[in-house]
């Protein structure tokens, strides 16, 4: 789907019921997806039909603001009342923390640096470092990368950035995230359900945020009602 394409109409969506709680979710290796919570222990790992097969604690957590899994399965937690990013092994300790200021939010991997878009400051930036990789003077609601190039969701608009060129398009939906080739886009509308399916949700209007787990394809994501695989 191209950054023009719509996620809607789709057939056969399953919603998976995340834990209370739920601040972001980022997909993990061989179709894992981490759940970073307000509650302990911080990060519960499901499957792709809910089922809990793991947690990882992570001590001090404050008030999380996103999650990304690098490909080697660390994690990136960024701590919005802290100002920092927690940095855990794939084993499931914590490694480091990275000062943060500007109080993270999304946060995401670039190759081995991670950037994160400031809830306060109008900006993504490098974690550890303060490098301002783009100033968009816009709040932060998701956030993707793909090698040094991003997409920022805010407010119906996503701006695609990189960190040679700052901004270089403007998407005009609420979230957006990169998928190979292709840049796949929440613009809302309606949700189709086969006769199998329960309907338990009839818009995405109510969704907030779109990514791509891998073997599984798109999905969109509510803190509120989960997480819709389309």
């Amino acid at each position: 789907m191209s950054a023009s394409g719509r996620l809607s109409p789709l057939l056969a969506a399953t919603l998976i019921q995340l834990p209370t709680g739920t601040i972001d979710v980022a997909p993990g290796p061989s179709g894992s997806i981490y759940v970073v919570r307000l509650a302990s222990p911080a990060v519960v790992v499901i499957d792709s039909t809910g089922a809990v097969t793991g947690e990882i604690d992570v001590p001090g957590m404050g008030i999380p603001g996103g999650i990304d899994v690098a490909s080697d399965g660390s994690l990136a937690i960024s701590d919005a009342a802290a100002g920092i990013i927690v940095v855990v092994g794939p084993e499931g300790t914590v490694r480091r923390t990275l000062a943060s200021p500007g109080s993270p939010g999304p946060v995401a991997w670039a190759g081995t640096s991670i950037w994160y878009a400031s809830l306060d400051l109008g900006v993504v930036a490098e974690a550890g470092t303060g490098v301002v990789i783009v100033e968009t003077g816009l709040p932060a609601g998701s956030l993707d990368v793909r090698g040094r190039e991003g997409l920022l969701g805010s407010d119906g608009a996503c701006i695609r950035f990189s960190s040679t060129d700052g901004v270089t398009d403007t998407i005009y939906a609420r979230s957006a995230c990169f998928a190979g080739d292709a840049v796949l886009v929440l613009a809302g509308g309606e949700v189709g359900f086969d006769s199998s399916s329960t309907p338990v949700a009839d818009s995405l209007e109510s969704f907030a945020r779109v990514l791509w787990i891998p073997w599984s394809g798109p999905a969109v994501f509510s803190r509120e009602r989960g997480l819709l695989r389309l």
